[in-house]
């Protein structure tokens, strides 16, 4: 108890006394190398690290840590369960803002200051602003994940990954949280689109860049480049695909575009499940999605 208390003590005064509006980070763990478990602590030392851990079993390492507060799932609960949980923690703390990481995310604490410092003034040109994230560069090829078309160097658009978003942590209330019947795929971008039905907007900015690896592997196809994810995922991307596309709020150039991407990928997938053993499995949980898709 006494501990809880200094921590609670610790973290309210250092932060109400900062000229920076206090931030809380979100990173959700599934089975993490040492490597993430050490940048967690490092982001500790200028920030509050909500760690929630979707893993097997419970790590001991925080223990001690007056920065950081663990939550342990003991199982895989999904990153949207994860996050609410994070979202929930972060109001308890009476945080101003939330920033979410994955475990692999390599935000600085310098990066994160920038993050804030820059939606700061967004707000105070577009007060509907409510997120912003990063340019997100995709680590092997070293190009954006994305184009962008935005001008200048903060832009709207229609959604944002979650890893290294900064988000407003009052709009939870307005908006709603993480959506968790889709478990892992397009539970960021179904939040944003939500976001935008509502009147609000999305933004990314280039002066703050996040190096992030897009699925496992890639193919390119003459000039059409599939990114290859893990097998198990085809099952949440195909489902939730479908799920979504019933729904009003979300963007009709996704949905066509997606529509296309989907049967292009299928197809692909169908004529070299012989040859690439991955590809058979990843037809068999798309097949999967697809049905419960539709039902």
């Amino acid at each position: 108890m006494v501990r809880e208390l200094v921590q609670w003590f610790r973290i309210n005064f250092s932060l109400n006394s900062s000229n920076m509006e206090r931030i809380c980070i979100i990173i959700i763990f599934f089975n993490p190398t040492n490597a993430q478990i050490d940048r967690a602590k490092v982001l500790s030392k200028g920030k509050h690290v909500i760690v929630v851990d979707n893993s097997n079993g419970e790590l001991c390492v925080f223990e001690g840590a007056e920065n950081v507060t663990y939550i342990p799932l003991h199982q895989n609960m999904g990153i949207a369960h994860a996050q609410n949980v994070g979202i929930s923690k972060a109001q308890e703390l009476k945080a101003e803002y939330v920033v979410f990481l994955d475990q692999d995310s390599k935000l600085t604490d310098v990066d994160i200051d920038k993050l804030q410092e820059v939606f700061v003034k967004v707000r105070q040109a577009d007060s509907q602003a409510i997120a912003i994230g990063p340019l997100i560069i995709n680590s092997d090829t070293n190009k954006e994940y994305k184009t962008t078309r935005g001008q200048g160097a903060s832009f709207v658009v229609d959604s944002i990954i979650s890893s290294g978003s900064l988000v407003k942590v009052s709009m939870f209330s307005v908006v709603g949280i993480m959506e968790e019947l889709l478990f892992i795929d397009l539970v960021d971008h179904e939040w944003c689109w939500r976001c935008a039905s509502h009147g609000y907007h999305i933004y990314m900015t280039r002066e703050v860049v996040l190096n992030h690896k897009v699925g496992n592997k890639s193919y390119n196809l003459g000039g059409i480049q599939i990114i290859a994810s893990a097998p198990f995922r085809y099952y949440y991307k195909y489902r939730n695909a479908l799920i979504l596309m019933r729904r009003a709020y979300v963007p009709r150039n996704w949905k066509l575009k997606t529509m296309l991407r989907m049967v292009f990928e299928y197809i692909f997938f169908l004529f070299t499940c012989l040859f690439v053993k991955e590809n058979m499995s990843r037809l068999g949980y798309a097949s999967k999605g697809l049905k419960d898709g539709i039902l």
